[in-house]
């Protein structure tokens, strides 16, 4: 599944997108992201006002699906993670891990998600 769509209502969440970029370090842009979504390497999922970006990371001992990007409203949040996790059955993934920001650590427990490590970061 790849939803190259954007909802049209994010659109006015690019602000809020540009953040959570900055947040991660900068790694990828808008242009980056829809590039690699429209090869394969990342995928795409609307809800409403809310997307979600993942990829597929194969790992020694596990298929991971990590969820790259999620932004949006979160009455939406069920519904993409709901297409998510059947992405991730689909792929044969046993894990979808996901980093954010510290907000998502009170909600995550009451969705089934386990709070683990921390992600640190610097420059070189």
């Amino acid at each position: 599944m790849n939803d190259m769509r954007i909802p049209a209502q994010s659109i006015h969440r690019l602000r809020q997108l540009q953040r959570a970029l900055d947040e991660a370090g900068n790694t990828h842009n808008l242009h980056d992201i829809l590039n690699d979504i429209s090869t394969g390497e990342m995928q795409s999922f609307a809800e409403n006002d809310s997307w979600a970006v993942t990829r597929v990371i194969d790992c020694p001992n596990k298929r991971i699906v990590e969820i790259f990007l999620v932004m949006g409203d979160e009455k939406d949040m069920p519904g993409l993670e709901e297409k998510v996790r059947w992405f991730a059955q689909q792929q044969g993934a046993t894990m979808i891990r996901a980093i954010g920001r510290e907000g998502w650590a009170r909600r995550a427990p009451k969705r089934g998600w386990k709070v683990g490590l921390r992600l640190y970061t610097t420059e070189v």
